[in-house]
């Protein structure tokens, strides 16, 4: 779009967070004007992927003052990239679901704007002397006015702080105490126009000294409406122990469940061996009975063939014996004709 032309890009930072940052559970909370008490698991999360992405001190102290969706602009892609504004007491900073980073020092906010133009930064912080800016949308109204509140106070006590470079220790030390009371209780103001909320980034000390008289309604106000957020915050923990607790429960259900999956399976699988290893000695014993069977058959067929070889040779034997005794026979009877016929030619002769 031709916006873009006119925009100063901003340069991101090209570390990854390794800490897990899930905007949907801090979602409700920023859909209040009133300030915002974040879970300690959301505080924890977010201070940790500050500190990894930006490469802090893990000791930094942080107080948030808004955890807000939205999208951000990228010189590297030309594009808007969907993350979360995060604003604490001393930064702005936006971390991307791709794990880059880009942060704004309290001290180098010039100014911020908004437009209702869609074409336009839904809300526009300048800042280095307006040399640069850093572009959003895609953020809810109530996300949008009380980041230009915070943002706005923190321009405030910008300039505060410079006009404050000496005196005192005692005032010194009473004025920081100020400072955070309103730092408190601006956090809490409402915001019904986007002129009302620009003007209000740029208010003096004396639009200060103006809110003094409110400063107790708006203390009773917060009260109440602190009390609310903890109460919804506790409601919110409470949900989220119920749905560990449920978590843990199925992990649990599904454990002893895989448990007796694999127990049943053991057990099948035993069987299973035990039915094979019965089988296989079932089906060896009847191979040996068959094999025992067929040698004990072969056994006999071979004595009952001896047996019929030797009767054979004995009938054989038998017969060749006869015949023998019968040619025998034969010759003796031939024999004693011959010598009949010797006999009785002598006698014919004498």
């Amino acid at each position: 779009p031709p916006h873009h032309t006119q925009m100063h890009k901003l340069k991101s930072f090209g570390k990854h967070v390794h800490a897990p940052v899930v905007g949907g559970q801090v979602k409700h909370a920023t859909e209040v004007m009133s300030s915002v008490k974040y879970p300690p698991e959301v505080v924890k999360a977010k201070s940790q992927a500050l500190i990894t992405t930006f490469d802090l001190d893990p000791n930094t102290p942080m107080k948030f003052r808004l955890i807000a969706p939205c999208s951000a602009y990228n010189e590297e892609t030309n594009n808007y990239e969907h993350g979360e504004l995060i604003i604490t007491r001393k930064s702005i900073a936006f971390l991307s679901d791709t794990g880059k980073g880009t942060a704004i020092k309290r001290s180098e906010i010039k100014s911020t704007e908004q437009s209702k133009d869609p074409s336009e930064p839904q809300l526009k912080i300048t800042y280095l002397g307006g040399k640069k800016s850093f572009n959003m949308k895609d953020m809810t109204k109530n996300d949008e006015a009380r980041a230009v509140k915070i943002i706005g106070h923190l321009t405030r006590k910008k300039k505060s702080s410079n006009r404050k470079s000496f005196g005192l220790f005692g005032k010194k030390k009473k004025e920081q105490k100020e400072e955070e009371n309103s730092d408190e209780s601006d956090s809490h103001s409402d915001s019904h126009s986007d002129s009302q909320s620009e003007s209000e980034s740029s208010q003096s000390d004396d639009g200060n000294t103006a809110e003094e008289p409110n400063l107790l309604l708006a203390k009773e106000l917060e009260e109440a409406e602190q009390r609310a957020e903890e109460e919804r915050a506790k409601l919110e923990a409470e949900r989220l122990a119920r749905e560990e607790a449920e978590r843990q429960l199925e992990i649990e259900a599904a454990r002893v469940a895989q448990e007796e999956a694999d127990r049943i399976a053991k057990a099948e699988e035993a069987a299973r061996q035990v039915e094979e290893e019965a089988a296989r000695k079932a089906a060896e014993e009847e191979a040996a009975r068959i094999e025992a069977e067929r040698l004990a058959q072969e056994e006999a067929e071979r004595k009952a063939r001896e047996e019929a070889e030797r009767l054979a040779r004995e009938e054989e034997e038998r017969k060749v014996k006869e015949e023998a005794e019968r040619l025998a026979q034969l010759e003796a009877e031939r024999i004693a004709r011959e010598e009949a016929a010797r006999i009785e030619a002598e006698r014919l002769a004498q």
